[in-house]
């Protein structure tokens, strides 16, 4: 789906906004698994 709207005459106003929520989605991925690992060790050092 992505594909097709690159392949129109629009696709840099397209495009920029689909590399930044890929980008914020990696961010935010990346601190979902830090703080899920800061949890985890603080919850099993506690034990």
């Amino acid at each position: 789906m992505v594909e097709d709207y690159c392949s129109s005459p629009g696709a840099p106003f397209l495009t920029a906004p689909y590399s930044f929520l890929r980008e914020l989605h990696g961010w935010v991925v990346g601190c979902f698994c830090f703080l899920f690992l800061l949890f985890f060790v603080i919850g099993f050092s506690s034990l």
